[in-house]
């Protein structure tokens, strides 16, 4: 066989996380096999050639979706065109739908076959783009047990892998060492912060948490705030729109699993996080805001009735929301410092996220999917 060659593209931090993950395993199943695509600093250490970086492509939001249409299809112009030269035995897509539909799309026009991992959440709004899948989509690889029938109801070959995030989601610091590298009281409560890493998100979301922190640090004493960026960095907005805030406020990047792990309750935006949190098992209220156009549109098309991922695993919701005009200041204070009162709220909450974590299959999944795209290339 000729030198191999995989295309993996990813959109935003989360599918960078676990395009990286996934690269590294392929090169271990596959010695020698050339990687390349679009995707973030992480798949570029895990040693993908990257032809685009996502970020013109990490968006949230229909209609700001729209102000980045150029440059998306610059980025897809390009990656056609390295797929007609390099032609890869197989293109790998990791979730973000809006733009990789419409390259699986195109890719399969050239011949590609094409394997998407962790796919669009038509169970939660787009039904339709089923259809599309059915006929663009060599393998789904689905990461929640329930997305089987549906896909296999459309005719899609489907396999389960279970979620890569078992894989990944650790603290290394105990709440001690966390709290003296931060400089905070290990036996006063800590509450975490996780405003996204969109440029949209961290917007909309910042002052509404800092905001709901110093409501909350004036009602009670002793009330720590750890503010948790991502990778692309948010300190210096977040610091600058705290200034003047009275509160005990540290913001950090790096570790956001220590964060999330030793908080005693979390704000987190909507998302991959929610998961992420889950599995380390702090409780958290979920906060969701986006412009107003495009809460609209999303009203009509979103088929289910919660917005968080642990509330559609759990089938109810187990953690509060706060979407839009819910998340508001007063809303968020009042349900936190509940939450921070209630020893037996907090116990059930653990619970029930430990029962979402059950939901989400055994470790192993970049290995499995990798182990998927090995076999697709050798059955030729």
């Amino acid at each position: 066989m000729s030198k191999v060659r995989v295309a993996i593209a990813a959109g935003d931090i989360s599918g960078d996380v676990h395009g990286a993950s996934l690269a590294e395993e392929i090169a271990r199943i596959i010695p020698g096999v050339e990687l390349f695509g679009v995707g973030g600093e992480r798949m570029e250490r895990a040693g993908v050639r990257l032809l685009h970086r996502m970020d013109r492509l990490a968006i949230v939001g229909f209609i700001e979706v729209l102000r980045h249409i150029p440059a998306a299809h610059r980025v897809m112009k390009d990656i056609l065109q390295s797929l007609a030269t390099l032609k890869p035995h197989v293109l790998v897509l990791i979730d973000y739908p809006g733009f990789n539909l419409r390259l699986a799309h195109a890719a399969k026009r050239e011949g590609v076959r094409v394997v998407y991992y962790i796919g669009p959440q038509i169970w939660a709004w787009g039904g339709w783009r089923i259809r599309r899948i059915a006929s663009s989509v060599d393998k789904m690889v689905v990461t929640f047990p329930f997305e089987i029938d549906l896909y296999r109801r459309a005719g899609v070959d489907v396999e389960f892998v279970g979620h890569p995030l078992l894989d990944m989601v650790e603290s290394k610091l105990d709440r001690r060492t966390f709290a003296a590298r931060l400089g905070i009281d290990p036996e006063k409560p800590i509450i975490g912060l996780l405003p996204g890493s969109r440029a949209q998100e961290l917007r909309r979301l910042v002052p509404v948490m800092l905001d709901s922190a110093e409501e909350m640090s004036r009602r009670r004493d002793g009330l720590q705030f750890v503010v948790a960026c991502a990778p692309g960095g948010c300190q210096s907005f977040v610091q600058e729109r705290a200034r003047g805030q009275r509160l005990t406020l540290k913001v950090v990047r790096g570790l956001t699993y220590e964060v999330m792990k030793n908080a005693d309750l979390l704000l987190v935006a909507s998302g991959t996080a929610t998961l992420e949190a889950a599995i380390l098992g702090t409780p958290m209220l979920i906060l969701y805001k986006i412009s107003f156009l495009s809460w609209l549109i999303g009203r009509q098309l979103i088929q289910v009735p919660n917005i968080g991922l642990v509330n559609i695993l759990a089938g109810r919701e187990i953690v509060p929301e706060f979407v839009q005009f819910g998340a508001r200041r007063s809303k968020i204070v009042r349900a936190a410092l509940e939450m921070l009162d209630g020893e037996e709220r907090l116990s059930a909450v653990e619970q029930d996220l430990d029962a979402v974590v059950q939901r989400l299959g055994p470790v192993g999944a970049s290995r499995r999917a990798a182990q998927i795209v090995a076999d697709l290339i050798e059955s030729g």
